[in-house]
Formats: C-alpha cells, sequence, structure tokens
C-alpha cells in the first residue's frame, strides 16, 4: 500500500513546488516508513511513498510507468481481484512484468481498457493517480465507499492532492482559515460530510469520482464513475439468500487474507468480528492468528467475556487492549493531531491505542465496518419499524401524555441506558423517516444549535433528507441503510478507520464491503434482515453454522466510551481547562452562554448531554492546535 502527493501548476516555478512537495511529505512519513520516492514531468510533480504489503521487494516500489514514462501511474491500497483480472486479459502474455503487484496489474490494464472500462471492472479499496502524456490528462481517482481518502486544493490554476489534510497545510502560500460551515454540520453530527473539510478552500474527493485534469487548458472536471444499482430481489428464496451471503463473504476473507506480512483481526464483543474470525477458523486461517480487543474499565461498558469466548474457540493469540480515562487524557492531543479535524466519534481514541499495540505484532488489520448499517443491526432501525405501529395505533393526546412522562425519567449515565434511548425515540418520532433517523443520530436539537451558533447554514438533516428523496425503490429500510453508506459509515466510521490506524503504520481491510457483497446485500429484502422482535436476522442465520450459541442468540452492542462519566470526574482537569468562557468565544463561533447552559445541564445531571460536551471538547482542541498554534506538528513529530 502507498500514498500520494501531486502537484500540478501552472503559474508557480519548478523550485516552488518541489519545496511545496517536500514539506508536504514531511508530515506522512507515519504512513510509508518502508519507500519514498520523487519525480516531476512537465508540469506535474508525485512523490510517492510505500507501506511494504505486497511482494517485499523494491520490485513493487512506486511510481510504476509504461513505455519510457508515457503513463505514470502512483496508487494507493489494493486491488483484490487483481489476480482474475491478471488472467482474463492475459497480461501475462502481453507485458513485462517486473513484480508480482496489483499496481503494475492496474496500469497494463489501464493500457488496455483506457480509465472508464478500467473503474467498471476493478474492486476494492484504492485512490490512485494517472499522468498520461500522450493524452496530457491527469487522472485523480477515489474508490467506491471511500475506504481510501483524497483530498484537494487548487490556487490559480494550481493543483495539489494529498492522502492527509495536514500535509496540504504546509504549502507555503496556504493560509488556514475555518470552515464555519463544516463547524457548523459537525456540532450536529460528530463528523464534517460530504466534501467539505475544516479548513476553507481543502475539499475532499467523493466516493466513486474521479478528477479529469486538462494539461492543454488548465481546468479540471469531477465526474461520477459509480453509482450502487439497488434492485430487491423478492424471487429468491431465503435459503438461497443465506447460502449466497455465505459464500461472497468466504471469497472476500480469500482474496483479504492474501498478504506477504503478517495479518491480525479486531475482535469487538458483536457478531460482525465474529463472523471474520470464525470464518478464518473455517478456512484454516486462525491458527497463530493474532486478535487484539478492547476492554472498557467500566462495568456496564466491558465486554471481554464475550471476547474470550470468541477467541479461544477460534483459537487465535489473543491481546487484551484496556482502556481507562487516563489513556484519554494521554492521548488526546495525539489523536486530534492525527484526524487533521474535529472529530467526535467516541471510539476514535480505543482504536488509535489499539493499533499502536498491535504494530507491534502485525502489520495488517481485519475490520467489521459497515454490516451493522447494512442488515439492521442498530436501534435506530428497529426504532423505524416502533414508529410506524406508534403513530397509527397511539392517539395524539396519548402521545403527549407518554411525551411528558419519559422526559421526567431520572438521568442514568450507564451505556445505552433506558432512559437514553426512550428519551430519543420519543423526541423525534412524529417525524417523516429521514429526519426521524436524523435527529435519533443527532447532537443537539436545531433550537439549541440556532442559539449555540453565530452564523446560520441550512439544515443538516437535509443531507438525509435529499439522500432518501432521490432512492427510487420503495424499502425505507434500504434507503434508511443508503443513508448510513453514504453518511455514517463514509464520513464518520472510515475517519477513524484510516486515520487512527495509519497514524501508526497499520494498514486496515475491510472484508463486509467489497463491491460485489456490498450490491448483493442491498438486493435483499428488508423483511429478511429485519422484524420487530429481531435484527441482522439474515446475517446471523448465514453464520450460524460457525458460531456458537452463546454469541449467535447476544444482541447488537456497539463501542461505546463512558465519557458521560469521564467528563465530570476522570477527564474533570480537561473539562475545566476548555469548557472556559475564553476559549469557547475565541473561535468567534459559538455563543458561550448557550454552551455553558448545556455543560452545567450535564454536570448537574438534568440531561445527559455528553455527546455535545465531547464534540465540543474535541473541537477546542482542535481549534487549539490547527488554528491558534501549530502544536498538531509537535504531537505529530513525536509518533513518527
Amino acid at each position: 500500500m502507498c500514498w500520494i502527493v501531486w502537484a500540478i501548476w501552472k503559474n508557480l516555478n519548478k523550485k516552488t513546488e518541489y519545496i511545496n512537495i517536500k514539506n508536504m511529505l514531511s508530515f506522512l512519513y507515519h504512513r510509508w516508513p518502508d519507500f519514498q520516492w520523487i519525480k516531476n514531468s512537465k508540469n506535474v510533480i508525485f512523490w510517492t511513498t510505500r507501506l511494504a504489503i505486497m511482494d517485499l521487494s523494491h520490485n513493487w516500489d512506486m511510481p510504476f510507468d509504461y513505455n519510457n514514462w508515457e503513463v505514470i501511474l502512483t496508487y494507493n491500497w489494493e486491488i483484490t481481484n487483481f489476480l482474475e483480472l491478471k488472467k482474463e486479459y492475459k497480461l501475462d502474455k502481453k507485458y513485462n512484468f517486473k513484480s508480482n503487484s496489483d499496481t503494475e496489474v492496474l496500469l497494463y490494464l489501464y493500457i488496455e481498457l483506457w480509465i472508464r472500462k478500467l473503474l467498471k471492472i476493478i474492486d476494492w479499496y484504492f485512490s490512485f493517480s494517472i499522468f498520461d502524456k500522450k493524452l496530457n490528462k491527469v487522472y485523480i481517482v477515489r474508490d467506491f465507499f471511500w475506504t481510501r481518502p483524497l483530498f484537494y486544493l487548487e490556487y490559480n490554476k494550481n493543483l495539489y492532492f494529498s492522502s492527509e489534510i495536514k500535509s496540504l497545510l504546509q504549502i507555503k502560500w496556504f493560509k488556514r482559515k475555518i470552515n464555519k460551515e463544516a463547524i457548523y454540520h459537525y456540532f450536529w453530527l460528530w463528523y464534517i460530510p460530504w466534501e467539505l473539510t475544516s479548513f476553507k478552500w481543502i475539499k475532499e474527493l467523493d466516493w466513486g469520482h474521479f478528477i479529469e485534469y486538462y494539461l492543454d487548458n488548465w481546468n479540471y472536471r469531477i465526474k461520477e464513475y459509480y453509482k450502487i444499482d439497488i434492485k430487491i430481489n423478492k424471487k429468491r428464496s431465503f435459503k438461497e439468500t443465506k447460502n449466497k451471503l455465505f459464500n461472497l463473504f468466504k471469497d472476500s476473507i480469500k482474496r483479504n487474507f492474501n498478504s506477504d506480512v503478517k495479518i491480525g483481526s479486531t475482535l469487538s464483543w458483536w457478531i460482525d468480528t465474529s463472523i471474520i474470525v470464525w470464518m478464518l477458523k473455517k478456512l484454516w486461517y486462525s491458527k497463530k492468528l493474532h486478535t487484539f480487543a478492547i476492554k472498557v474499565n467500566e462495568s456496564s461498558f466491558d465486554e471481554s467475556k464475550y471476547q474470550k469466548i470468541m477467541s479461544k474457540y477460534a483459537d487465535t493469540i489473543h491481546h487484551k487492549v484496556e482502556i481507562n480515562a487516563k489513556d484519554v487524557r494521554d492521548n488526546i492531543y495525539k489523536y486530534i493531531a492525527f484526524t487533521d479535524e474535529p472529530y467526535a466519534d467516541g471510539s476514535a481514541i480505543p482504536t488509535y491505542i489499539l493499533s499502536k499495540y498491535a504494530k507491534k505484532y502485525v502489520k495488517v488489520l481485519l475490520s467489521w465496518e459497515w454490516w451493522d448499517e447494512l442488515f439492521s443491526a442498530y436501534e435506530t432501525h428497529q426504532a423505524y419499524l416502533y414508529r410506524k405501529i406508534y403513530n397509527k395505533f397511539i392517539p395524539k393526546i396519548f402521545r403527549k401524555i407518554i411525551y411528558k412522562f419519559i422526559h421526567k425519567l431520572p438521568i442514568d449515565l450507564k451505556k445505552l441506558s433506558f432512559d437514553f434511548k426512550a428519551k430519543r425515540f420519543i423526541s423525534w418520532i412524529e417525524l417523516n423517516i429521514p429526519e426521524s433517523h436524523y435527529y435519533w443520530r443527532h447532537i443537539l436539537s436545531s433550537k439549541e444549535q440556532k442559539e449555540l451558533f453565530w452564523v446560520d447554514f441550512w439544515k443538516t438533516s437535509s443531507f438525509f433528507s435529499k439522500i432518501f428523496n432521490k432512492l427510487n425503490f420503495k424499502e425505507d429500510l434500504q434507503k434508511i441503510a443508503f443513508i448510513d453508506m453514504k453518511m455514517f459509515l463514509i464520513w464518520d466510521l472510515m475517519i477513524k478507520n484510516d486515520r487512527m490506524t495509519m497514524a501508526n503504520s497499520i494498514e486496515w481491510r475491510f472484508p463486509f464491503l467489497e463491491k460485489k457483497l456490498t450490491e448483493f446485500a442491498f438486493s435483499i429484502p428488508e423483511t429478511f434482515k429485519i422484524n420487530l422482535f429481531n435484527r441482522r436476522i439474515i446475517e446471523k442465520e448465514s453464520f450460524k453454522s460457525i458460531m456458537p450459541k452463546r454469541i449467535y442468540k447476544r444482541s447488537n452492542f456497539w463501542m461505546e466510551i463512558p465519557y458521560s462519566k469521564w467528563l465530570i470526574n476522570d477527564l474533570k482537569d480537561l473539562s475545566d481547562k476548555y469548557f472556559t468562557k475564553e476559549k469557547i468565544e475565541e473561535s468567534w463561533i459559538l455563543n458561550y452562554k448557550i454552551a455553558k447552559k448545556l455543560i452545567d445541564e450535564h454536570f448537574f445531571l438534568k440531561l445527559d448531554n455528553w455527546r455535545f460536551l465531547w464534540a465540543l471538547l474535541n473541537f477546542l482542541i482542535w481549534y487549539e492546535l490547527f488554528i491558534k498554534t501549530d502544536n498538531y506538528r509537535k504531537y505529530v513529530k513525536e509518533e513518527i
């Protein structure tokens, strides 16, 4: 796997751009410990780096070129079906291969098929850039599901792009300015959506898109090359569906286990990671497999006993990584320095700590992400079914009584407590489907958000509504799954999975997220996935034969950290340092009076506002490290 930094310039000199590129790469050492290489050609400079995973020889080092640098390729991550494509297109007979890598296959496929046809046949996680001198074009491509980041910055016909935001901050002329619209949406979602970033002028290339840059006239276009074609198949039987799901996943595991370095697996306490580990056992891959799990040292958050069951069953070499409030305090500045943006997913710091520990044993980790969203595993998905019944059969007068009663329940700071779920459910149940789904995940109410910000932008919930209303199939839960993929998976979960792991030079792979597997899963009717009493039905039934009963019968239980308690006691020093009038007002975005009200409500146990407090803390530290000072540099340099 590799990382890429390019500059395409028209109005600046080569020496200046060379210095810019060098500065940009100086903050990406954590992503490329094994090799680096720089080249310039015409008005293009590209610097490529490598974390050696496949073909550890220097034959794999990039960039790859064809016909004496007529076509130049730099590439990030992997094509999982490259061996099948190499055979199908008989590339061995046409080209003189110097490596066993997927990168060289990708280059020759481009020569054979050009860009559009190439993008239709390759599968999995990648971003890559091709400079075609004959066409005088540069292509900058991002994969189907945002597994690999790609950021770009345009200035005076000059275009820079990189795998990380912080490298773009090193360009000499660039002045860091906060993107208020991005921060506005962040305080609703915990993450920054779409092409927005926290810095003005820096954008993120959307998934399934590529940039086509025309060097003849110094212009570019962004083009979409992939959309999921969702067609629900109601003719296929339940048995046929579960068998096909099992076989597709087995094939995905085989492809994702292809590596020339040691591979390990994360092991959470719910079914998805269990399926990965059990499939590895079935395929005889689990012997000497290292598994890594997080143990939260807070009773209602501790699931280590289930992790032990799974690792013992699969006979893995198991590692337990304990997380305490002190670990959060010790790593919060480093974690924010590596995310580059405000980002408040509570499991990000544990992921950073786990990756740092796993680095001692493996170079690749398999991740569980995506099937929770796709197979209706969350309480918010079941809430949709309850919502239909509640609104249909409960008269309005009784709904008002229930609302008042629920909101009088005492605060319980345990993980996903009844009062927390009940208050969320009852508060937004009468909205339309996408808005209900949005508000069940939100941080602030509409009133609180308007009062908190000195600036105003269009409603964050409209992201959800626009996606929902554009989809042309009838099943609402499938639409919700698509929203979760487009918003939650891509703009939240993949940030954690990329930046926290690559901060420690670990490659994460996502066997659940392969294109064929995802497209098939979207074709499964929602009645096969969820009902009023059960979630992830087809998923559990498909893999029932390879999992212990005790795990099979468990309900979903996602990773949370007890920040609600810790911010009041164990992390109170951070709360006291940052939740001050001076710190909150210095960004000229937030209204201190409203922020103070929300803080006090939590500290005096009137309302559980920990999600807002955690988002606020992350934003204020990010502002201090990236806008007010350059201190992010110190924390990045400490780790590389």
